[in-house]
């Protein structure tokens, strides 16, 4: 309990501490923008779904009609290209042409990156343009973002994991200031820039996800569960809050990768340890 006390008030500590240098130093009392980005972007994957016609007829309110002009004027001009972006990503949230970047620079004048400070400033804004969107279009919030999410958490993009370095030679002047390299040039021992093991790393999650859920349905059919501590029934509970609660906001909220599944995948097959010793004990104990 003292360890749980402590998580907390030293997590609420830096959360409000953030709150509060964002509001001194960037304007806005907010933990991160990338929250509000992150939703923008996620219902501006659903929202370049919806047909012409329907978007056309749209009216929104005044204070989205320069940022809404942006965006609908660059999912038409989208549906005209050959090569699209693919998958739920942070597309519209991280590339410097998506219609949030070129807004925000439509603002500050300016051909270059929007600074930390613009992109805080524009948070606000795009949280609620994003969550217009989807109360506007529910269902299809649903169908084009929520539904294909679901089959990313079963089964996880590899991302970036098996590419060194995204493929290429060179790091930027930070990274090699940071690392106190000599030169910005790298190379690695691998003689492919594409790592298969780790594309096929990634079934790792669904089958350590299939053997907790089995094991959970075995602890309770067999009777195990009768054996064990009010201790252990108590942490494994957290453990399904957590997982609950993360699978809703990894589906509802957030992009899902591979790397981002680690931890869960490293819970799952820990309880599944420790569910199979409780199978174990009743075994013996009936023996």
């Amino acid at each position: 309990m003292i360890g749980w006390l402590m998580i907390v008030l030293f997590t609420s500590g830096l959360i409000l501490l953030t709150v509060h240098q964002n509001g001194r130093t960037l304007g806005v009392n907010q933990l991160s923008a990338f929250g509000d980005w992150q939703l923008t972007n996620n219902a501006m994957l659903m929202y370049e779904k919806i047909p012409e016609k329907e978007r056309k007829s749209d009216s929104v309110p005044k204070k989205f009609a320069a940022l809404h002009k942006v965006v609908t004027h660059y999912i038409d001009t989208l549906q005209l290209l050959s090569v699209r972006h693919d998958g739920l990503n942070g597309y519209y949230s991280n590339d410097y042409y998506s219609p949030l970047h070129l807004y925000g620079r439509t603002l500050n004048k300016t051909n270059y990156y929007l600074s930390s400070k613009q992109m805080v400033a524009l948070a606000p804004l795009y949280r609620e343009y994003g969550l217009y969107l989807i109360k506007k279009y529910p269902t299809d919030y649903l169908h084009y973002y929520v539904k294909p999410n679901l089959s990313y958490y079963l089964l996880p993009p590899d991302d970036i994991l098996r590419f060194y370095n995204n493929g290429q030679d060179t790091i930027q002047p930070l990274a090699k200031k940071w690392f106190s390299y000599k030169t910005n040039k790298v190379s690695t021992y691998l003689k492919r820039k594409d790592y298969e093991p780790f594309r096929i790393s990634t079934i790792l999650v669904p089958v350590t996800t299939m053997v907790f859920l089995v094991a959970n349905f075995f602890y309770f059919i067999s009777g195990a569960y009768k054996m064990e501590t009010k201790q252990f029934h108590m942490v494994l509970s957290f453990m399904y809050l957590y997982w609950i609660l993360n699978l809703f906001f990894s589906v509802l909220a957030a992009p899902i990768i591979f790397r981002y599944q680690l931890f869960n995948m490293i819970l799952c097959f820990s309880f599944s340890i420790l569910l199979a010793g409780s199978l174990l004990k009743k075994d013996n104990s009936t023996s």
